[in-house]
């Protein structure tokens, strides 16, 4: 493209020395014949003048028209914005449970916390939770001391009693036999005596033989324990239990007797 406008410029400026050149001879005396053709190339020589300026702007035109096409624009960075955010104060959440008499309570440094189970009927607080700490020791009345962000958790298991239905049970007595009364329900959550030994028990386990009460014509089909199914061997009818721990149901379900055991 430079090549072009110099070239031009060139045809230019030999355009103007014709003129130049023309002009000093037309300051000469000539005949008419030839003033006339002098002038007639003047003329010429302008339009061809008027016509190579035109295009030497045309050029340049076009050449701006590149440069702003090609041109790139500078990006400009923003600068970061710092948002602030609200950040919460370190607190002990308490679930089942109330914290220094709250749903929660905000840490200071080194906090104590009195935590109480809440009560559930049917259940009975069985120990605490906090983070990966399981704490069996403390009672459903505690005292904690947190320094960071816990949640505080109260666990339960169903109250321990013992159930039987078309069955019963008996304590074991001081020969390792059944004996004593008949019982279709025994409570063992808190400590109790054996009225069979008079020997004093701790609560939360208990020992104790289970009996169908069978009429006759019938017999044992299955057991159910709290609610699974349990094929008796040889169709027993009674049975012994050692360290019970939880709540249960026995049950025992009858067929007439000689008919072939339930699949």
């Amino acid at each position: 493209m430079k090549r072009t406008i110099w070239r031009s410029i060139s045809v230019l400026t030999l355009c103007a020395l014709l003129v130049l050149t023309g002009c000093t001879g037309f300051l000469k005396p000539a005949e008419n014949n030839d003033n006339e053709q002098i002038l007639a190339e003047l003329n010429a020589m302008k339009q061809q003048l008027e016509a190579t300026k035109s295009e030497i702007e045309t050029i340049k035109n076009s050449e701006k028209q590149d440069n702003t096409a090609t041109s790139v624009t500078p990006t400009v960075t923003p600068e970061p914005v710092t948002v602030e955010v609200e950040v919460p104060v370190d607190s002990v959440f308490g679930i089942d449970c109330t914290v220094n008499g709250g749903d929660s309570v905000k840490l200071d440094g080194q906090t104590q916390v009195h935590a109480v189970a809440n009560r559930k009927d049917g259940y009975e607080f069985d120990h605490w939770e906090f983070g990966t700490e399981t704490d069996y020791e403390s009672g459903p009345d505690a005292m904690f001391f947190f320094s960071e962000a816990t949640v505080l958790v109260a666990v339960y298991h169903v109250h321990k009693v013992v159930t039987f239905k078309n069955c019963h049970m008996n304590f074991m007595n001081s020969n390792g036999k059944a004996g004593g009364k008949d019982l279709t329900e025994f409570d063992f959550e808190e400590d109790y005596v054996n009225p069979e030994t008079k020997e004093n028990c701790k609560g939360g386990e208990i020992d104790f033989f289970v009996t169908a009460d069978v009429p006759q014509g019938r017999e044992v089909d299955y057991w159910l324990i709290n609610g699974v199914k349990y094929q008796a061997p040889n169709n027993a009818s009674k049975f012994r239990v050692r360290g019970q721990t939880q709540a249960t149901v026995y049950e025992v379900v009858l067929r007439k007797k000689g008919r072939t055991p339930l699949g």
